[in-house]
């Protein structure tokens, strides 16, 4: 509690001269900041208080021992001193550093006043955006613990494979890196003499940028094409077929790169070893072309005759690093169906002994595929 003295200006002036202190009350000493009190004497000239030495609105912020003294008075010239601005539980723990207040002076007349500064240099709990974390329970670095959304994905590293034509979804993973590889599907066999075309290989892909093009048909014969990895290969093309009078080999289906190999000469179901071409091998892999025979037909004289085989499916790879797709998000995975081969007229002959040109089907290219395999953090 703060002491005035009230005088009035010539007893005030009387005392002062005769130092006669023993009939008036004594003169009130400046309180320190640490009692959170003022004093006060007259002023001579005014009759009036005048308070000395340092006062501060106190209240509960400027009570003993609390960590934030901002605005409360100190005595000038005192030492600073630790300070903290958040949660009392985190003050001095890890992250959470004390920082440091200044007295910091103001004179008012022939009075000094002391006012303890802003706290300074403070350290502070992190948070969720500061750790970038959007999900399960971190901690604050100050002995306690953020909730930063649901569970996260439990890591566990693995592969998939795709391998049945059509569209499918695929989850990304918790991964450190993930690899991605694709295969086009392959295209079908010609026949020699064929009633029904053979078809081309389909394309796969990966979330719909990293693609591997399906090999053309015993038609055309090329190799797909790739797109969207860090590497792209092509397959290669089916061989090529002849046709009477022309004697040639069996066309061999085109290779599907890092995949199936093309399919390789017929089926032999006849007395002279004409048959169908057979199916390119997974993945991708091109159909061989049909290949016919005539032994025992035309006096005796024999020759041969093959359609051209389709080309092999497309390769494509890339690994992504970590981040670059987001888990838990769905992506869509195609596998391209192969080829399938022509379809050769019947004509007359007896199985076993010889058949016309024409009556065998070219082989089937095989289905793309796509294989996923990622690692953890």
């Amino acid at each position: 509690m703060a002491t005035t003295l009230s005088l009035t200006p010539p007893l005030a002036f009387t005392i002062a001269l005769l130092g006669l202190t023993g009939c008036a009350s004594p003169a009130p000493t400046p309180a320190s900041s640490e009692s959170n009190a003022s004093a006060s004497a007259p002023d001579a000239s005014t009759g009036t208080s005048l308070t000395l030495g340092v006062s501060d609105d106190a209240g509960a912020s400027c009570s003993a021992g609390a960590l934030d003294l901002v605005g409360c008075a100190c005595t000038p010239g005192a030492a600073p001193r630790p300070c903290y601005t958040a949660a009392a539980a985190q003050a001095g723990v890890g992250t959470c550093t004390m920082g440091t207040q200044a007295c910091a002076t103001t004179n008012e007349g022939e009075f000094t006043n002391g006012t303890w500064s802003a706290c300074t240099g403070a350290g502070a709990p992190t948070t969720c955006a500061g750790a970038g974390t959007t999900c399960g329970t971190i901690s604050d670095g100050c002995g306690g613990q953020l909730t930063c959304g649901a569970a996260c994905p439990v890591c566990v590293a693995g592969s998939t494979t795709f391998a049945t034509p059509g569209t499918s979804s695929f989850t990304v993973p918790d991964y450190a890196t993930m690899t991605v590889q694709v295969w086009g599907g392959g295209g079908g066999g010609q026949a020699y003499g064929q009633t029904v075309g053979p078809t081309a290989g389909g394309s796969s892909s990966f979330n719909g940028t990293v693609v591997a093009g399906g090999g053309a048909s015993g038609d055309a014969q090329t190799g797909g094409t790739a797109s969207g990895g860090s590497t792209n290969t092509s397959g290669t093309n089916g061989g090529t077929g002849c046709s009477y009078p022309a004697i040639c080999g069996e066309a061999t289906g085109g290779t599907c790169p890092q995949g199936g190999a093309g399919g390789t000469g017929a089926n032999v179901v006849d007395a002279c070893g004409g048959g169908d071409g057979k199916d390119g091998s997974a993945p991708g892999g091109g159909g061989a072309g049909a290949w016919s025979c005539q032994g025992v037909w035309w006096e005796g004289e024999g020759w041969g005759a093959a359609g051209s085989a389709g080309g092999g499916g497309a390769y494509s790879t890339i690994a992504y690093s970590q981040g670059a797709l987001t888990s838990g998000v769905s992506v869509a995975v195609v596998v391209g169906a192969g080829g399938k081969g022509s379809e050769g007229s019947e004509t007359s002959g007896s199985p076993g002994t010889g058949r016309n040109p024409g009556y065998y089907t070219g082989g089937d290219g095989a289905a793309g595929q796509v294989t996923i395999a990622w690692t953890c953090p």
